[in-house]
This record gives structure tokens, sequence and C-alpha cells, in this order.
């Protein structure tokens, strides 16, 4: 059984309040940084991305959600001009982040 939270409880109260609010959300992907304790982060993932994060876990044969995102946080700590090289069909190819997930300063 995977780890990743759901939050069934927080949902089931949310959609007997906000059922249209609720329909619209779930047509979304999303991962969102829910509040938790100090010293802590919870993310929660669901639709599009849920379905990716599993497949990465799959395709990747991970042994649990840990050690993926462990391994992702280390290959990006280690760049030194905030680009991967990753081999394709179409031979090596360097990666970054899209322009809209970064911060910009002036």
């Amino acid at each position: 059984m995977s780890r990743v939270r759901f939050f069934l409880t927080f949902w089931n109260s949310y959609i007997k309040d906000n059922p249209l609010l609720v329909g619209i959300y779930v047509l979304r992907m999303s991962i969102r940084r829910l509040d938790a304790e100090v010293g802590k982060m919870t993310l929660e993932f669901d639709n599009g991305d849920k379905e990716k994060f599993e497949q990465l876990m799959q395709n990747w044969r991970f042994k649990d959600e840990q050690s993926l995102i462990r391994f992702a946080m280390s290959v990006m700590l280690l760049t030194i001009d905030q680009t991967v090289t990753i081999t394709t069909d179409d031979g090596d190819q360097k990666v970054k982040p899209a322009n809209d997930f970064l911060i910009h300063t002036k």
C-alpha cells in the first residue's frame, strides 16, 4: 500500500460543504503543500501528478517514496548550472525547469 497520504477525512467533509469546488479541483493535476508542524513539510499529490509519481516508482523500481524524492533532490543539488543531462533516443539532452516553475528576481 502506498504511503502517500490522501487525506480522505478532509476530503469527505469538504465535499459535503463544497461539491462544485471539489468537482472543479479534481479535474486539475496538483501537488499542494499543506500546513504541517514546524520543521516538517506535507505534500499532497492527486490526479495526474499522483499517477506520474506512481509511474516513476514503478519504472525506476524505487523501494519507497522517500527513496525517489531523495534521489531527485540529490541529482538537483549536484548540478552547477541548474541543468541535468539525460539520455534519450535522440541522444544526450540538457534539461532544466520551465521558467514558470522558478522564482524570478529583478
